[in-house]
């Protein structure tokens, strides 16, 4: 898996091949990593050396040291949540819009159902679909936007999710929580909600039919009406 090392700043060239092993999947988070000396023997230096690319690692928050009978560096899961508020602070000081923001939605999801989903687990995934229209039906007639928004928006995620690609979901999620803070400054209309659950009805009977290409287009026509709506009410209610 590994390779002895050729450069002079031998900690930064083991962390690099640690985080290529992890990269081609030959690391997967919760696997252990060799021993310290095991490592040392594997590269051709001193554990010291190993030590500071461990403790590199560990700082980048790939890897994780454990204590006990079982103990040593771990490969941590990706925290996708934490990776996508430290990128959407990034992005914020961008000239980023909103018509941008739907826009690159649109083409993820459209990508998403028409060529990425996952076919083996999709019940799974239909179902907890079919949850988020139901509770926002109910939120609804509750007069809840807040949560009845949390639904709608757990949605779209799940779609992507249905990849089980990390990347694709972490854009997708960076992407989705942007657009939340424009949808919940706006206080989308019952009006749109109520469209939005028919369009979501709408995408998951077609999917479960097998029909992606037409459960993108619809999807899509969704996005790019919500997207107008609230680009058009930010303006409105907009104080300068």
């Amino acid at each position: 898996m590994f390779k002895k090392l050729k450069q002079n700043r031998f900690y930064e060239e083991i962390a690099n091949q640690i985080l290529e092993a992890m990269h081609r999947g030959d690391l997967k988070p919760n696997d252990r990593l060799q021993s310290e000396n095991e490592l040392s023997s594997v590269f051709g230096v001193s554990r010291v050396t190993v030590r500071e690319a461990l403790r590199y690692l560990e700082q980048l928050g790939v890897i994780e040291v454990r204590q006990g009978a079982h103990g040593g560096s771990y490969v941590k899961e990706m925290d996708i949540d934490e990776v996508a508020r430290q990128m959407e602070k990034a992005l914020h000081m961008t000239s980023i819009t909103l018509d941008q923001l739907s826009e690159v939605r649109s083409l993820l999801e459209e990508i998403i159902i028409t060529r990425l989903i996952d076919f083996s687990d999709c019940e799974k995934h239909f179902n907890r679909m079919k949850e988020t229209i139901v509770k926002a039906e109910e939120y609804l007639k509750e007069g809840n936007e807040g949560k009845r928004l949390v639904e709608n928006i757990k949605f779209h995620t799940i779609i992507a999710e249905m990849t089980n690609n990390s990347l694709i979901i972490l854009m997708h999620k960076i992407t989705l929580n942007m657009l939340y803070g424009f949808f919940v400054r706006v206080k989308p209309s019952s009006s749109l909600g109520k469209k939005t659950i028919q369009y979501h009805k709408e995408v998951i009977a077609l999917l479960r039919k097998g029909h992606y290409v037409e459960a993108s287009r619809i999807n899509t026509i969704h996005i790019q009406e919500a997207g107008k709506i609230i680009t058009l009410k930010s303006r409105d209610q907009a104080l300068f």
